[in-house]
């Protein structure tokens, strides 16, 4: 250790040591949540308006052929993904060893 109490190790030493690996695994983990369509079904039902996500949405108005508002939700989806993707790109850059 480094003479400090364990709080004080975990907030100045380790924290900012994994500090970008928390951030990406928090980023895939909310990617990973927003995607899910059968664990919400299992678990929430298909109640809209009470349980609704972006990826139930698209499926009910895929269900009701409402194809126009599932390609808008869609679409909406890519962007959040990209989104996710350029910032686990940020995130996974190197930075030099001093």
């Amino acid at each position: 250790m480094s003479g400090k109490n364990r709080f004080h190790t975990l907030l100045f030493i380790i924290l900012p040591c994994i500090k970008k690996s928390v951030i990406a695994s928090l980023l895939i983990a909310t990617a990973r949540a927003l995607g899910e369509v059968g664990i919400t079904l299992m678990l929430g039902g298909n109640m809209v308006g009470k349980t609704d996500t972006i990826s139930l949405a698209i499926y009910n108005a895929v269900f009701d052929g409402e194809y126009r508002l599932a390609l808008f939700l869609c679409a909406i989806l890519i962007v959040i993904s990209l989104a996710v993707f350029t910032a686990l790109h940020f995130f996974q850059k190197e930075e030099p060893f001093l």
